[in-house]
Parts: C-alpha cells; structure tokens; sequence
C-alpha cells in the first residue's frame, strides 16, 4: 500500500469519525479526533519485566552483552484509522534513585517499521504497513533496520535497568504517544528446561580435528525477522593450528556441492527431553548458493517445557524414522543429519526457540559450551581462552574487533593441548611388562617384568618439575613372574599382584621411604590358588581385592588384608558362569569394584559391579551390563565411582577401539554414550591404560597398530550422552610397544613407555 493511499483512507476514516461526532454539536463544527491506543502485551516478558538475551563475552574481559527484540500487541482503541509513525526506545539505569540514559535513544522511523510494507530476503511483505484500522489489533516488531539489515537492541550486559517505548501514532495530520516503561531482566531460570538452558544441538565428539561449531548472536542477520529474532543459524568450521583460515569448507572444493562443507551431514541432537509436535523429513536438499524452488524445510519440532524449539535444514530422509508426533525425546537424543532443506542457501542448522502458548520469540541460552571468539582470517587457538557459557546465549561480534567468526565447543570442559614435558634417563635393563602407581604428585613407581629372567623389580621415580629422576631399584625379586598389576594400598605403601609361571598368583607388599628407598614388608606365600589374568585394587583400611581367571576359566574374586606384616586371605566371590578369557579390573567408590571380561565362547564383554563388606568377609555382585556387550579382542576398565564406568574395548566388529561410558541403575549397568568417531584417536590392537584424571576426566595410554605411543584426555559427558576427546598427543613420544599412564597432579601425567631399545622410559605430560 503505497503512502498516498494510506493518507487518504486515514483522512476519510477520520473525517467519518469526527462529522459522527459533530451531530452532538450544536454549532455543527467538527469536533477534533482523539487518538488512543492500548499497549496489551510487550513480549518476551516474565511477569511485568521485559526478557532479554544474555550473550556471553566474545574474549577474556570483555563484558557480556544483553540483546533485546521486541514484539508489542497493539489495539487501535480510537473509532478510526490510525497509523504508527515512530517508536522510540530508551535504555535507562538506575542511580540515587533517579532514571538516567544508559545510551542514546534509538528511533525507529516510519520507513523502518514498515511504511511501505517491509520486504526481507524470503519476498515476505508486510502490506498493511504501520496501518491499525478501527479496533484492529496488530503485532509490531521493534527491530533496528540499518543498512538493510534487521538488528536488535545491543548494550553492555549490567547497564540497563528499564526500557520506556514510546509509540507515536499520527491521522489526519493529528499525533498521539503512548508511552510504556518496563523493567528489564536477563532470561528467566525457566528457559524451557529443569535446568533453565540447554544443551547445545551438536556434540563435540562427533567434530573431527581441528574442527569446531560455529555460531554468534548476530547483528545483521537480516533473514532472521519477527519471532526469529534470537535465532541461531549454526555451522562448521577448522582452524589450522598453525595459524590460518577458519574455513567452513573442505580442502581442495569450492562449495559447489553440499558435500564441500563440513556442516553438512553431522547429527543433530535434542536440546533437551520434550514431545514431538511436528516433523518433516521428505524435502530436497538445495544445491549450495540455489534456492529456485523452497519447499518445506526438513525439521523437528520440539516441546520442551513452556517453549517450542525448531530444529531446520535437516538432509533428506535423515531424521529419525522413529520420530513422529507425539515422540518423546531425551537431551542429546538424535533427531537427524544436517543439510540444505527448504529456504537456505548453504548446509547450516537454523534452531530457535518459541513460547509455547504465545509462540512469541525466546532467547536460547546454553549450557556447558566453550567459546573462543577468533580472526576468521587469520585464526589461532590457544588452551586458555576459552569461555564457558552457564545458561547464556551465544557470543556477539564484538564491533571495532578482528573477531568475526565464534568457535564453539559443546562439552563440561574446553579442549586441551597435550605438551611433553621432561623424561627419565632410560631404565636399567629390558623389561617385558609394566604396571605404574603414582604416589602423590611426584613420585612414580612402576612394577616391572624384567625381560632377561623373568623377575620381579620395582622402581620408583622422583618428578620435580625440572627432571624425573629414578631414585631407586628393588633389586630382583619374585622369580618366574608372567603377569603382574600395582596398586597403591595406603600413603607411600604398594601391593603388587604377580602370577608365576607355575601358575599361582602372588601378593607382595612393598614400602616407599622419604628417600626413595624401596623395602618388602610381606607377601601372601602360598595362599593364593592357581589362576592368571590377575588384578588388584585397593579397598582401604590396609585391604585390597584381586581379580583372576581360575585354571577352569572363571571369574574369581578374593579379598586380602595387607597392613600386618603378613598379608592374610579373607573371603572369595562366587564363580562365573561363564567361561572368560579376557579380564580388566578396577576400583570403583568405597567397597566397590568393578569387573570387565569377556566371554570366551561369544567374544562379548560383560561389566559387573561388586560390593565387598568392611571387613572383607563378603563378595556380592550387585550389578551386571547383562547382554549389552559387543565382541571385543581386549578390555579395560575404569571406575569413576559406583554410579558411573568406563570402558576401552577393541571392537572386533571394525578392528577399532571403542570408548563407552556406561551408569549404574539398581542391578542394571547400561551404556550412556560412547566417543563416536573419535574413538579413531584410540586406535589399538594392545589392552589399553586407563586413568582417573578426577572431575569424570580420564587419559587413555596406548600402543596403536603401527606400534606408536598415544595419549589422549577424555571428558564423560552425562548430559550430552557422549565421551568427549580434550586433548591428544599425536606423535610425540615415537614408537613404543608398551605403554601405562597415569595421573601425577592436577593438569600433569605421566607415561611409562617401553621405548624401542627395550628400556623403560617415564615422560610427563602437561594438558
């Protein structure tokens, strides 16, 4: 509708209005139009308050940044036409009592709210314009037009206490304010969630090196109009350690085909736990930069609490075929791979949320994501810039900065270089096995097979942080040792577990003075019975439990008291079922442990949790992984207390390894989620080491199939369902046939390789 038309039929509603009113009048003149309108709702709010998004910093320092987009339901409350011809936004902040300017106002024009009808990138139109006819209510959506461009309201996050909106309305050559002030607040703890924001809709462990999500509150999204305001348009893209480019695309395309980008196809994952309330999957994909015909796009929909999120641009046939309405999903639940679908030009996911009742925009905060704020360009990425956001939305571009491209990383902990620091001088002799026991944050002790004669030594190591000195050697002790596994009983006190070759095991207990000096204090002689595959684990209270496969290849567990001077056996599990040729064994909260084995006839694991009595009188499985289990060549196991597992198997199905966190429920032990493709960085055909990194961290230690040493840092993710790679050597210990890590202090490890001439090395590593 062009000005011209609307003038006139504005002055002729008006005129109408005002000779109605003139019969009144005795002396017949036209008595002047009132103008009145009636502010019914201001959206988002909570209560009284206008909602706003609390984006996080973009860089250390810098100050959060609150974002406002408006939606006002209007009534026309005159007898007549009447037109919007301005709005004017003030941010204002209390002090001593008063309302001062918090930034100059903004104004929006007649020509930005849509004088002559807006038109944005779809062809959308809004033909009405400004134009309320007599008692008509409308919706108007107080958004920044600049350059073309839509914007919402930025200002510096602590600065704004309350917002006035002054709407001017003007017919027949009258005008009228209606002013409204309202108090302003960050999202409210409700966002839709139990725990008031959401996990992000992609997870990191399905990123490959070097590769990271991106995403930002935009200023200019312009496409993002009406109650797409707090929309995310989300994406993919690498970051060359060096130093580079952070590029969406693959190396070696020009974007011509989906496939060129590194977005398209990655899982989608929901938000949060909700019902389906609407799905698509059959739409096309576009090829990249065409959008000639715009079906449908490819979605889910999802009720999550009091808000609706949209899930946008999915591939193709990807989305769940088990997902229809009325579907209830979990947090971390896949919905489908990410595509090119409906009104896009490139493969992205577009997410937003959505009041549920009002379907009026919301902002989207999260939870447990990294940001680091980088020059496209020119980009690096450095350990200690990383920001958690904590129930915020996504990072703006800061303006005057180099910043322009956001990095995300979805996880309860950022992503980490792992750097080698100082070595031990090589170890005196070959050694055939190892096991390794850290004794507070500075010192190792390793448990050593000596190749020459099959004889037990141990050795303990002394870290300083300037260099690791071996400071003593037992000398050669146990003969005949095959197999062998060290725990730490008490402060600086070791129990070593030993099967010989006559095929009983053995427990020897061992001291460690101020010095370095290692003394035998006792052993348990001929107590134990035959059997291999040994492991140990301490109980405390001077107790340890061990693991073995008996001569009939069962499961047994026996408990053992070590703080006498004699080490006495106390009481044994019962007997597998099954037959087993594959055992790993581990410590798992107080008076639990935790077994992993696996069956000899199947080829498939099995977990089991045990719970051993004070006194070690009693040996009782309380929880079993039932069939859950895949055919493995090897198994490890670690304990993160009696609630939560984990476990590294050789998966037999793919010769690749395989990362699962697995939770206790009553006598249940079920998986939570796995390392995805991830699990490459764990490539082994060697039982791996396990350690407990604290925090549900843990570090992988392993010879891969090519025979070179690895370490990698691993987060368990419970809410995302997933185990999340943080850090990864790469090639920097060489080859090595043998490898045992473990934790030294915060942020340090250590690593016992056999390295290629045989000797027995220990590396620290700083993550």
């Amino acid at each position: 509708m062009t000005d011209d038309i609307l003038d006139e039929k504005l002055s002729n509603q008006t005129k109408d209005a005002r000779t109605a009113a003139a019969g009144a009048n005795a002396s017949g003149v036209l008595s002047p139009a009132v103008i009145s309108a009636e502010i019914e709702d201001i959206l988002p709010n909570e209560g009284n308050a206008i909602v706003y998004s609390h984006a996080g910093a973009s860089q250390s320092g810098s100050p959060g940044t609150g974002i406002m987009a408006l939606r006002a339901t209007i009534r026309n409350t005159s007898g007549f036409a009447i037109r919007l011809t301005e709005v004017r936004f003030d941010l204002l902040a209390e002090s001593g009592g008063l309302l001062l300017p918090a930034g100059p106002q903004i104004l929006f024009a007649a020509s930005q709210i849509g004088a002559n009808g807006v038109t944005d990138v779809f062809g959308q139109t809004d033909s009405d314009g400004p134009l309320f006819n007599a008692g008509q209510t409308r919706n108007i959506h107080v958004q920044k037009i600049q350059n073309g461009a839509s914007q919402n309201v930025f200002f510096e996050e602590g600065t704004v206490d309350q917002v006035r909106l002054t709407f001017r309305f003007e017919t027949g050559g009258l005008q009228e304010d209606v002013v409204v002030v309202r108090e302003v607040r960050t999202a409210p703890n409700d966002n839709g969630t139990a725990a008031g924001s959401y996990l992000y809709p992609m997870k990191a462990r399905d990123l490959r090196p070097g590769e990271f999500w991106s995403g930002a509150s935009g200023t200019n999204n312009s496409h993002h109009t009406r109650d797409q305001r707090f929309a995310y348009d989300t994406g993919c893209r690498f970051v060359d350690p060096e130093g580079g480019s952070a590029s969406g695309r693959m190396p070696g395309t020009n974007g011509a085909a989906n496939l060129d980008f590194r977005y398209f196809a990655r899982p989608i994952y929901a938000m949060a736990d909700g019902v389906v309330t609407s799905v698509r999957r059959d739409s096309h994909d576009n090829l990249p930069g065409c959008r000639t015909d715009i079906p449908a796009a490819n979605q889910v929909t999802i009720r999550h609490g009091n808000e609706v999120a949209r899930y946008f641009h999915l591939m193709r046939w990807s989305v769940d075929p088990d997902l229809e309405v009325g579907s209830e999903v979990r947090a971390g639940q896949f919905l489908g791979l990410g595509g090119n679908s409906g009104s896009s030009t490139a493969p992205h996911l577009h997410v937003d949320v959505r009041d549920a009742a009002t379907q009026s925009l919301r902002p989207l905060q999260f939870r447990d994501v990294y940001t680091l704020g980088v020059d496209g360009s020119d980009a690096t990425v450095s350990n200690d810039d990383w920001l958690k956001l904590d129930g915020q939305a996504l990072p703006a571009k800061p303006v005057g900065t180099d910043i322009d491209k956001i990095m995300l990383w979805p996880s309860r902990k950022p992503p980490r270089d792992l750097t080698r620091g100082i070595d031990s001088p090589n170890g005196n002799g070959d050694v055939a096995a190892f096991s390794t026991v850290a004794l507070g944050p500075n010192v190792v002790v390793t448990a050593s097979r000596m190749a020459a004669n099959d004889r037990l030594r141990l050795f303990s190591y002394e870290i300083d942080g300037a260099e690791i000195e071996l400071q003593s050697s037992s000398g050669n002790q146990a003969n005949g040792v095959q197999e062998l596994a060290a725990t730490e009983v008490s402060n600086g006190v070791i129990a070593v577990v030993t099967r010989t070759n006559s095929g009983r095991h053995k427990i020897i207990v061992w001291e460690r003075s101020g010095d370095g000096t290692l003394t035998r204090v006792s052993d348990s002689g001929s107590q134990a019975s035959a059997g291999d595959l040994p492991g140990i684990a301490s109980l405390g209270n001077g107790r340890v439990i061990t693991a073995v496969r008996t001569q009939l290849n069962k499961l047994k567990l026996i408990a053992w008291d070590v703080s006498a001077s004699d080490v006495t056996r106390l009481e044994s599990s019962a007997t597998s079922p099954e037959d087993i040729d594959r055992l790993a064994f581990a410590p798992a909260g107080a008076s639990k442990v935790v077994s992993c084995t696996r069956n000899e006839a199947t080829g498939k694991f099995k977990l089991r949790l045990w719970d051993v009595s004070d006194d070690g009188d009693s040996i009782d499985e309380i929880a079993d992984s039932g069939s859950e289990g895949w055919s493995v060549d090897h198994v490890s196991v670690l304990g993160f207390g009696p609630d939560l597992i984990v476990t590294a198997t050789n998966d037999a199905r793919c010769s690749r390894a395989n990362l699962t966190a697995w939770v206790v429920e009553g006598d249940s032990i079920r998986p939570l989620g796995d390392a995805g493709s991830q699990g490459d960085k764990i490539d082994s055909n060697e039982v791996m080491s396990l350690t407990d990194l604290g925090d549900r961290c843990f570090a992988v230690g392993l010879s891969d199939n090519k025979g070179k040493a690895r370490l990698s840092v691993w987060c368990v993710e419970p809410d995302y369902g997933s185990v999340t790679l943080l850090g990864y050597s790469g090639d920097q210990m060489g080859s090595a046939p043998l490898v045992s890590a473990v934790a030294t202090a915060r942020d340090r490890i250590a690593v016992t390789a056999k390295v290629t001439s045989g000797k027995q090395k220990v590396i620290e590593f700083n993550h």
